[in-house]
């Protein structure tokens, strides 16, 4: 029974489920139907809010239609909304009419991270001590993996998402005529505290980070690699993003 209320919520065109029954016996059609489209309202202003910015880009009309067309082929699957939306940027990749604005669903994948930042847990960070300590010892270095805290992630795009990120953020100093939008961008996300900060970094660093995320010891997660180790090193410190350091036997 549940199943097919379901089923039929979620498909535009479907008929009121057959043990749908007013206690007066009344019509259900009118009813059920005002019901899925307040289900789908509900839906499609969970996602505005999750992507203020991409809804920015594209105008509040053409958003709400893609946020509809998105609803009814991926419809939640967790009660708690704020999760919603993980297959937000591939759907966009798919959908014709935004084809128009490439850099969009890296746009929506830098939003959905930044929300999934804002809610990860919290983690016991390295200090700048133990840091400090292993990369004076550089043969423990090399075997030495680190672990990322689960709230810091980032994005490699070919867009300038970051840029265009900041641009529409409250008291931004950069405005949108001033990004190069298809200029590439890597950034990386963190949550030192309650807030989250946003950092543009080097491509090599975001590949770095991809490594360490992976399981691979120092050595292996930088060889090859040519990007500013201190400077990266420095915002994962300070912004309690290392949360741990081990060195493999």
């Amino acid at each position: 029974m549940q199943a097919e209320f379901a089923d039929a919520l979620l498909r535009r065109q479907a008929n009121e489920p057959d043990h749908l029954k007013r206690w007066d016996d009344g019509a259900t059609a009118h009813r059920f139907g005002v019901y899925r489209n307040n289900f789908s309202v509900s839906l499609i202003d969970a996602l505005q809010d999750i992507f203020p910015v991409v809804c920015a880009l594209t105008g509040v009309d053409f958003f709400r239609a893609l946020a509809r067309e998105y609803v009814y082929q991926h419809p939640p699957n967790s009660p708690v909304l704020v999760f919603y939306g993980e297959q937000f940027a591939d759907f966009i990749d798919a959908f014709e009419p935004a084809r128009a604005l490439p850099y969009l669903a890296d746009v929506a994948r830098l939003e959905r991270r930044w929300l999934n930042t804002y809610h990860s847990a919290d983690c016991q960070a390295v200090s700048i001590e133990q840091l400090s300590a292993l990369l004076h010892q550089p043969q423990q270095l090399e075997q030495a993996k680190l672990t990322i805290a689960p709230a810091c992630q980032w994005l490699a795009s070919d867009y300038a998402v970051g840029s265009i990120w900041r641009a529409h953020q409250p008291n931004s100093d950069v405005t949108l005529q001033d990004v190069v939008l298809n200029r590439a961008e890597t950034v990386l996300l963190t949550r030192p505290a309650l807030e989250v900060q946003l950092h543009t970094i080097e491509s090599d660093a975001g590949i770095f980070l991809d490594r360490l995320r992976q399981g691979c010891v120092f050595s292996e997660a930088i060889e090859g690699l040519e990007f500013n180790l201190v400077s990266l090193l420095q915002i994962l410190v300070q912004q309690s993003a290392l949360t741990g350091l081990s060195v493999a036997k």
